[in-house]
């Protein structure tokens, strides 16, 4: 299901319609520019990530970084935006989802330049890397983010940089107006990043309504069974779905049939969030 040109080409056309750039197109940009690294490289990347130290490694990365330059300046365009939001659902099976596993690399190798800008003293440079690849992260949940996979995406991407933060923060070479303008970033993509159940929630209700659509469509097979039970068909099909007892459920709304005899179909409810 991973389509990421068919999804560049309709979050261009939402540009268009919104007249207003959207950070997702360039990080699809970005990822479409990334070649297959060395495998002995991708084995050390999650290390690297984690662990935020080059030593002895810099023969290896320093030509790869620094061809992954134009890759990382797209990253940062589109973070500076601050503004995502997605394509949308589609006809839901057919709705065009990021390479996950591509935007992750990325992310990881725009924290591994971060590391390596820390090494070198740039600390400003690092903090804006770090802040970039957290905010693509966040941005991947915009909403309406077109799959559960992508959101997770997001997320995956959040948790990862946030993991390579520790050897930022113990380095003692950021100071404390630093340290407050990352923590203010930090609160700010927090509190901005798309929460799980809304996803979860527009993906079912897009599933519901293709199936009633679809559902609706088969009346001809209502009035067959009708023929059959010797009943008028409205006596059992109804073409949207109703109300049954503790509320909708996906074969009781069509069918005028006891909920309870159909108890996989019926929602079950979400704790409340606590978050």
């Amino acid at each position: 299901m991973e389509k990421p040109n068919g999804l560049l080409k309709l979050l261009r056309e939402l540009r268009e319609r919104e007249g207003r750039d959207n950070a997702l197109i360039h990080y699809l940009e970005a990822e479409q520019m990334l070649s297959t690294l060395p495998v002995e490289i991708q084995k050390h990347i999650p290390q690297w990530v984690r662990q935020g130290t080059l030593e002895g490694s810099e023969m290896q990365l320093d030509p790869i970084l620094d061809a992954f330059q134009s890759i990382f300046a797209e990253i940062r365009r589109g973070a500076a935006l601050d503004y995502a939001r997605n394509a949308g659902l589609g006809d839901f099976d057919n709705t065009p989802c990021p390479s996950s596993e591509r935007l992750k690399l990325v992310a990881r190798m725009l924290c591994i330049e971060s590391s390596r800008c820390l090494s070198r003293g740039e600390v400003a440079a690092a903090m804006e890397d770090f802040l970039a690849a957290l905010t693509m992260g966040r941005d991947l949940t915009a909403p309406v983010s077109p799959l559960t996979a992508a959101h997770l995406c997001g997320l995956d991407i959040e948790r990862g940089v946030l993991d390579s933060s520790d050897h930022m923060l113990s380095s003692g070479l950021l100071d404390r107006p630093t340290l407050n303008r990352v923590a203010a970033r930090l609160a700010v993509i927090e509190a901005t990043t798309t929460p799980m159940i809304e996803t979860m929630e527009a993906e079912t209700a897009q599933f519901l309504k293709i199936f009633f659509d679809w559902l609706a469509a088969q009346s001809e097979h209502a009035d067959d069974l009708a023929r059959q039970l010797g009943q008028p068909k409205d006596d059992f099909f109804c073409p949207t779905p109703t109300d049954r007892g503790a509320g909708p459920n996906v074969l009781g709304g069509h069918f005028r049939l006891p909920a309870d005899a159909y108890p996989a179909t019926r929602p079950r409810r979400l704790p409340a969030s606590t978050g």
